[in-house]
């Protein structure tokens, strides 16, 4: 009877390790994260930080929002990890170079695939706009969790 009962002991702590390890996801510390990205027609970005992965992204249909100038979009960043999407707000301002335009805002995830399922994070951006040669590169950072 003892060796029963030290056996379904054993059993039940076994599944409540099991539980703990395959139940939903727990949510993580929050850590900074950087998004490089470059458009030239390839339309490439780079994480580093809080996850690291790389791939193209690609934005929806865009508009300006009345008299405050705003450029709204949906980014989705895909990688080899799975895929994100981001809502951006910016506002495109001159800089002391005629040919350069500032990119200047901030970005939220609203949703993710694979291993992006669970991220949740905002941040700044600041990109720069070549008029003359139509590249745009810059920066997302933040904060992002997967919760």
């Amino acid at each position: 009877m003892k060796r029963l009962g030290a056996l379904i002991a054993v059993v039940g702590m076994t599944l409540l390790e099991l539980m703990a390890v395959g139940g939903p996801a727990r949510a993580s510390t929050a850590g900074a994260l950087t998004i490089s990205v470059h458009r030239d027609g390839g339309d490439t970005w780079s994480a580093s930080g809080a996850f690291s992965d790389s791939g193209s992204f690609v934005d929806d249909p865009s508009f300006f929002a009345g008299q405050s100038s705003t450029f709204h979009v949906v980014r989705t960043f895909t990688g080899a990890e799975g895929s994100f999407s981001a809502r951006a707000n910016v506002r495109i301002t001159a800089t002391g170079d005629p040919n350069v335009l500032a990119v200047t805002g901030w970005w939220a995830v609203l949703s993710g695939s694979r291993a992006y399922e669970n991220l949740r994070g905002a941040g700044t951006i600041a990109e720069f706009f070549n008029t003359s040669t139509g590249v745009i590169q810059g920066t997302w950072q933040g904060q992002v969790l997967f919760y």
